[in-house]
């Protein structure tokens, strides 16, 4: 009677042990890392090709920096979008002062004709 009685308390068996679960768990990780390894070998070897003509392809492509306008409760805009042009002149190494100042006085008379553009 004791040994029926100790049946019936006795858990059913789930029928994966702990040591069948984590050969699962290795072999589905197993097959994860090796389809990853799979595709990055894909990209590697096979698409570099056409991974760097469309990288040429969209190197010089500008992006406007456009950004959303801020309104208050009341819907007046607190912040919001004004386009400008920048233009940024940098020294080289190589360029004499001569030069520096040359292209200076072009870049005033550039802007003189021009105006503001505001």
């Amino acid at each position: 009677m004791l040994k029926k009685l100790a049946e019936r308390m006795r858990p059913p068996n789930s029928g994966l042990t702990l040591e069948s679960r984590i050969n699962v768990f290795f072999f589905i990780t197993f097959c994860l890392f090796s389809i990853l390894i799979l595709r990055l070998a894909m990209l590697q070897l096979v698409e570099s090709k056409n991974l760097k003509e469309e990288e040429a392809n969209n190197k010089n492509r500008p992006i406007p920096p456009t950004r959303g306008n801020i309104f208050d409760r009341k819907g007046a805009p607190i912040a919001y979008t004004t386009p400008t042009q920048s233009l940024y002149f940098r020294i080289e190494q190589g360029q004499t002062q001569d030069q520096v100042i040359a292209l200076a006085r072009e870049l005033e008379r550039i802007f003189s004709e021009r105006g503001d553009p505001s």
